[in-house]
């Protein structure tokens, strides 16, 4: 059984997490700057459609073990 626990980051820890963030978003711009508008439309949309269905997938009641999906 788990038990919840509340966190909260230290300031230098969200400074860290949005540096991290900010590199990483700059990465992916870097990445995808020559590729056509409607790939990158496509892609936002499949990610989008991926994220929602991950999602929907976590918030059903966990399968007992060995009973089919």
């Amino acid at each position: 059984m788990c038990r919840p626990s509340c966190l909260e980051p230290t300031e230098t820890g969200n400074e860290a997490a949005h540096r991290y963030v900010a590199s990483l978003l700059g990465w992916f711009a870097e990445v995808l700057a020559d590729w056509p508008r409607q790939d990158r439309d496509d892609l936002l949309g499949l990610l989008a459609r991926f994220a929602d269905d991950v999602a929907g997938r976590l918030a059903l009641p966990e399968q007992e073990e060995g009973a089919p999906a």
